[in-house]
């Protein structure tokens, strides 16, 4: 009987053509609880075994847990190489990027329980730290451990931090950020925008993390002073972090309309980088919140959401808002892009379906 225990799941298309896997790779055969290897470390993956296995409609496979490493490094190669290719030109690096990453982004909403979900987000944690250490800072990787243990607030923090950091870096690249300094900055700004939440109550952070908005006024005013929080923890080192992860950390609550927190600036005065981490801080707590509730069917329309602004401040936008315009929170261009890239945009979008499940609320 296999221990599933001991392995994660990677969707298929995760996998590298022609190229040599550093893992053994298997099968679990669900009707006698079995695991399958059907390829070992050092094998190449042909065209014709990834055919195989998808003509036997095959999408996931599974990797041992002792393994996880050698996959991040695996699936930061084919990254790391192109942005680093000095022959190849910008376009073209930006295109063989967007072709990685969508691969990467659009497994998040194929998973079919809580702890695939939990998975893969942590599987795109591990290859973008991953690829930060291969293409900007050789020592991001212990950094970002590092740094992870500083928060001190729980798990649920720093799967956030983690999971944002991750997002960011990704989206940047989907809107053609390649540039080794600016995927660091958003993977530390990324890391580092809830470091003020640390000095905050627990309680406070879980309805945070639970997308809870209905605090006592002690609480939000608590709340809305963490990027204050966090810019007097992060003093003493301003002369080593760059003004981009400076901005990241003390704007991505900014509205682009200028209705957020803490200065109310909007649209050209929030730093271009602390928009999309403000995507990715969004979004995540929106996954988190869809896979805890069994939502799956409509993780990939969490963009989709956040554009038309289906959902604001824990109000449905059908709903009765006093008289009330809708914020706009985030800049369109960016989700536009991003909504382009990651899924199709269809009429309606799952918005009945989120309405009746009564999944009415966002991170403000």
């Amino acid at each position: 009987m296999a221990d599933t225990t001991d392995y994660f799941p990677v969707p298929m298309k995760q996998l590298i053509l022609d190229s040599d896997i550093s893992f053994n790779l298997f099968l679990y055969l669900q009707l006698n609880n079995k695991m399958l290897q059907v390829m070992k470390k050092g094998d190449l993956m042909t065209k014709k075994r990834l055919d195989d296995l998808f003509n036997k409609n095959i999408h996931v496979v599974f990797i041992l847990k002792s393994d996880k490493e050698e996959f991040y490094k695996y699936k930061a190669k084919s990254f790391s190489a192109v942005i680093l290719d000095e022959k190849c030109s910008q376009e073209k690096k930006i295109e063989q990027i967007k072709v990685y990453t969508k691969e990467t982004i659009q497994g998040l909403s194929e998973v079919t329980n809580l702890e695939e979900s939990v998975q893969i987000m942590e599987n795109c944690s591990g290859v973008t730290k991953q690829i930060v250490s291969d293409v900007a800072n050789k020592g991001f990787a212990k950094a970002f451990d590092d740094i992870t243990k500083m928060i001190k607030t729980g798990s649920g923090l720093m799967v956030h931090s983690a999971n944002v950091s991750s997002l960011s870096v990704i989206f940047g690249m989907l809107m053609n950020i390649i540039e080794p300094k600016e995927l660091e900055d958003l993977a530390m700004g990324g890391l580092l925008h809830d470091l003020g939440l640390s000095k905050c109550d627990g309680a406070i952070v879980e309805k945070y993390l639970k997308n809870e908005h209905n605090m006592p006024e002690a609480e939000w005013s608590a709340f809305v002073e963490h990027p204050m929080y966090a810019m007097e923890m992060l003093k003493s080192r301003s002369s080593t972090l760059s003004k981009n992860v400076l901005d990241i950390v003390f704007q991505h609550h900014e509205n682009f309309d200028g209705t957020g927190f803490p200065r109310r600036i909007k649209n050209m005065q929030i730093n271009y980088l602390a928009k999309i981490v403000r995507i990715a801080n969004d979004f995540d707590i929106v996954y988190r919140e869809l896979a805890a509730q069994q939502k799956y069917d409509q993780m990939s329309n969490i963009l989709l959401f956040l554009k038309n602004g289906i959902i604001q401040d824990n109000k449905l936008r059908e709903e009765d808002m006093g008289g009330k315009a809708p914020k706009t929170m985030y800049d369109g261009r960016i989700l536009e892009e991003l909504i382009k890239n990651i899924v199709p945009v269809k009429e309606g979008a799952g918005t009945d379906a989120l309405v009746s499940g009564n999944s009415n609320k966002i991170a403000a």
